[in-house]
């Protein structure tokens, strides 16, 4: 029996591996009776008991790409496998249809719509094995040396470039794929490693290094100190008050651009944290919202108790000449952010609450803000440019510059489209349709992402306006502001 050896197509031996398995189960069986197969879904707890040595050999041995003797590309368009709109777009495809498609033309359009998307069509799993599938072309039958060697160099060639590239872009855009999920990247892995030994070509070789290094990457990309171009601009001076009164409203004390200023550095580090998965599927509106949609959740907590607190800093004012002024304070705060700062999300929180049945209660308050004409003019506006439908404030951040957006307008576009286009056509094919209006609100919640802010974060003032947990009763402060002027 010792001089029998048991090894795999690829000569990887296995004898010591099966030894241990043979004698670990006759053990078991003594001690507990005849065994269960218990499998778990997670392939790692499925090993964690195996001695080290033995568990690289198992990932290795069941995380290889299984091997199909049917090549899964190249099958005639068709009605049953593509869908094009009266003006020749793309607008339905087979999942397999999509990535011939993505690896034969240059689009990056349809690259964008595909992988901004594919988590509600398809696993991780399903796209890593095509892609690799994709990668390993067959060569046609009965060509000539010429034809052969054109069709090494032109389609062999641009397809496996173009699955690289791919590649790329799938770990750039979701890192946490391959970072929770070891058997995708071992996967992905052992396929690198084993075309980067069976080729000699030296742009196979490098875009393997490449991609294996992204991936080895992915948890030292967390822990790096990103350093843009803003970061390198000196910030500006803060507008601090001449002397603090902590028993003071501070909406009383600091300048309006200095709340500005805060309120969107707020704004901008709860976005950054957002993973493009929490935007798909309408993640924030299930039952178990908090795990998969945790800080679109977080942002619209932040909206409810901000506008709480504007609100309550307004009512619990006894003199209407503070009153006035916070008011004023907060339309100057939301001029400063949409004229200069950019950011379209303050504004909106502040619009909020000055639309609140508390607020509008205090007609005489409201009539001598509105005295002033640069304050009217500022309400005016900020009511105009966040309507039910969000359209003009969409239209707004299209046209104009925008560091931070108003996520709720940008969202309200992936409900409707959630809701009115089906996944999947009666043909049964992918709706690009739908995928394609997805992508695009994914991909500029991305690029915002991206955006710097450069101010000096007040930490007074930040934890102030960041108003974690702030709760007000509505009912409560609308009747409180109608026994203010006597309505």
């Amino acid at each position: 029996m010792s001089d029998i050896r048991v090894k795999l197509s690829n000569g990887k031996d296995i004898t010591e591996l099966l030894l241990y398995l043979l004698e670990e189960n006759k053990r078991m069986e003594e001690e507990f009776g005849e065994p269960l197969d218990i499998l778990e879904e997670d392939f790692e707890k499925n090993i964690q008991y195996l001695p080290d040595r033995f568990r690289d050999l198992c990932r290795e041995i069941f995380t290889v790409l299984p091997q199909s003797t049917e090549y899964k590309f190249d099958e005639p368009d068709s009605i049953k496998n593509l869908e094009y709109n009266t003006d020749g777009q793309l607008i339905g495809s087979s999942f397999l249809k999509l990535i011939e498609k993505m690896t034969d033309e240059d689009s990056t359009e349809l690259t964008d719509a595909v992988f901004y998307t594919f988590p509600l069509y398809a696993t991780p799993k399903e796209m890593l094995e095509a892609l690799l599938w994709r990668y390993n072309v067959i060569t046609p039958p009965l060509m000539s040396r010429s034809e052969l060697a054109a069709f090494q160099t032109k389609k062999v060639r641009r397809i496996q470039s173009k699955v690289a590239s791919l590649l790329k872009k799938w770990i750039k855009l979701w890192p946490s794929h391959f970072k929770e999920n070891r058997n995708l990247k071992t996967m992905l892995q052992r396929f690198l490693d084993n075309l980067k030994e069976s080729t000699n070509e030296t742009y196979t070789k490098n875009n393997c290094k490449t991609i294996l290094k992204q991936l080895n990457d992915i948890e030292e990309e967390e822990k790096k100190v990103r350093c843009t171009f803003g970061d390198l601009r000196i910030p500006e001076d803060p507008i601090l008050p001449k002397e603090i009164d902590f028993k003071t409203e501070p909406l009383l004390l600091w300048s309006p651009i200095e709340i500005a200023r805060q309120m969107s550095l707020i704004e901008s580090d709860m976005l950054k944290k957002v993973d493009l998965g929490e935007l798909l599927g309408r993640n924030w509106e299930k039952n178990d919202r908090e795990q998969k949609a945790a800080n679109i959740v977080a942002i619209n907590k932040r909206f409810i108790s901000c506008r709480s607190l504007f609100m309550t800093a307004i009512v619990k004012q006894e003199d209407i000449n503070n009153r006035i002024k916070i008011i004023k304070t907060l339309l100057e705060a939301a001029n400063e952010c949409l004229n200069n700062i950019h950011n379209y999300e303050s504004p909106f929180i502040i619009n909020s609450a000055l639309k609140s049945d508390a607020i509008r209660a205090l007609e005489l308050t409201s009539r001598e803000v509105k005295k002033s004409t640069t304050h009217k003019n500022i309400w005016t506006r900020i009511e105009e440019l966040y309507p039910s439908d969000y359209e003009m404030v969409r239209n707004e951040m299209d046209t104009q510059p925008c560091t931070v957006p108003c996520i709720l307008a940008l969202r309200n576009v992936l409900t409707k489209n959630d809701m009115l286009r089906p996944s999947i056509l009666e043909s049964k094919l992918i709706n690009l349709a739908k995928h394609r209006v997805t992508a695009d609100i994914v991909h500029k919640i991305r690029m915002y992402k991206e955006n710097t802010l450069v101010y000096h974060p007040i930490k007074m003032l930040y934890q102030y306006l960041l108003a974690q947990d702030f709760k007000a009763s509505d009912d409560e402060l609308y009747h409180k502001a109608k026994a203010l002027e006597g309505n």
